[in-house]
């Protein structure tokens, strides 16, 4: 059930706007990395899950007008990097 709350999250991170504009911006292919979302396991999951939460917890009310900070930009990184490190 934990690992199920996990990936949910991670999707919904990579389901924002704002995820797929900074990964398309870095022409990161986030379809690969959301395939990779259900071989996640142990801390890979529980590390891109944190990011995940902490890149929803900062996007929530998705208001189109809301500024992204650096760290944001960071987070949304590192969420897509460490899925894309697991697929490999």
């Amino acid at each position: 059930a934990a690992q199920d709350a996990s990936r949910a999250a991670i999707r919904e991170a990579l389901a924002r706007p704002e995820v797929r504009d900074v990964a398309t911006s870095m022409h990161l292919d986030l379809s690969r990395a959301a395939a990779a979302i259900e071989t996640l396991a142990g801390a890979d999951l529980d590390q891109a899950a944190n990011a995940a939460r902490t890149v929803n917890e900062q996007l929530v009310g998705g208001a189109s007008t809301v500024v992204i900070s650096t760290t944001t930009i960071i987070i949304i990184l590192l969420l897509v990097i460490i899925l894309i490190i697991a697929i490999k």
